[in-house]
């Protein structure tokens, strides 16, 4: 089980979204998919408060639980997502057993569709020669 620590962490890195905010995105993106209204319709966001919608900041955070081969049921693996869900907000949540090779194509190809294509920052010619424990 997860210790107090480790939702700590959770809560630092993806906190639950304001009931606020959430609001404010989904007036904000009806009136985009109705073709815009008067700015008056939309509340404004509170000074010195960031707008999340407008600089697009928010970083995904995916929550990948492994060894679900482990769990003697489903039940077990749902409520462990239950108590991370209750601490931090996550874009996906991922079932995978690295080991018998489980949910780790749904996983590769969510991060292939989210990466950002770029060219390489070395050749793949280029070796290193520092240990393998070090890489």
């Amino acid at each position: 089980r997860p210790t107090q620590e480790i939702f700590d962490v959770v809560r630092r890195m993806c906190p639950q979204e304001d009931i606020g905010e959430a609001e404010l995105r989904r007036r904000r993106r009806a009136v985009a998919e109705a073709g815009g209204a008067p700015a008056a319709w939309l509340p404004r966001p509170a000074p010195g408060s960031e707008d999340l919608e407008r600089d697009g900041s928010h970083t995904p955070v995916v929550l990948v639980l492994n060894k679900i081969d482990k769990a003697p049921e489903l039940r077990w693996v749902q409520s462990r997502e239950h108590e991370f869900r209750a601490n931090g907000s996550f874009d996906r949540i991922f079932y995978v057993s690295a080991k018998k090779n489980q949910g780790l194509l749904q996983l590769t190809e969510y991060l292939k569709s989210r990466a950002t294509p770029r060219p390489w920052t070395y050749p793949a010619e280029l070796r290193t020669d520092m240990p393998h424990v070090e890489q």
